[in-house]
């Protein structure tokens, strides 16, 4: 082999060896993974979007949404059945619990209707009430996996699990659905671009 084979041989071996590819990215100084593990089911999802929220110019949360893969819309992703995680990390000094049941319902009061306020009373009131205050840095999970409903995790601890798809599919469309309660968080989640 010539010697300029046997660099572009050596160049082409170390560039299978090292690049490799990029296993978090950085928002709000936060760590954002490229992917998870979600258990029980074991599936693998990957990022779809990510944002953060602001209010008065601060920043309060940053949201990311993992899939199967990427849905071309929000009935793609409700119709999907693989499971989809949203994990929301605090980015306030504190966020308190009664801050937190105060702005669920003023959400779903947006988003949702008197009807499906009413046929998801017992829902609401159980996820409303499992909140607790969070510092900075603080994640919350939701797992959304058909057939189960939705299961929460707050600081990796499981909290409840509400066994109803239909109050699942809901609960992601405060954020991603047409209704959403912040377009932009939306439009991020679902992929057309990540800040």
């Amino acid at each position: 082999m010539s010697s300029l084979g046997a660099v572009l041989a050596a160049l082409a071996f170390a560039s299978m060896t090292t690049v490799a590819p990029i296993a978090a990215r950085e928002l709000a100084g936060f760590r954002v993974p490229e992917s998870v593990k979600v258990e029980p089911e074991g599936a693998t999802l990957t990022l779809i979007g990510a944002h953060v929220r602001t209010y008065l110019f601060r920043d309060v949360s940053l949201f990311a949404l993992y899939a199967a893969e990427r849905p071309a819309s929000f009935d793609a992703l409700i119709a999907s059945s693989a499971p989809k995680r949203v994990a929301v990390t605090i980015l306030r000094p504190t966020f308190t619990a009664e801050r937190f049941r105060a702005g669920w319902r003023e959400q779903f009061d947006a988003v949702l209707s008197e009807a499906e306020r009413a046929r998801f009373s017992k829902e609401i009131a159980e996820f409303i009430g499992t909140f607790e205050t969070l510092n900075r840095g603080e994640t919350i999970t939701f797992d959304f996996t058909p057939g189960k409903g939705v299961r929460f995790s707050i600081r990796g601890e499981p909290k409840r699990v509400i066994d109803n798809d239909e109050f699942a599919a809901a609960l992601l469309g405060v954020w991603m659905g047409p209704r959403s309660v912040d377009p932009e968080l939306r439009r991020k989640l679902l992929g057309a671009e990540t800040n």
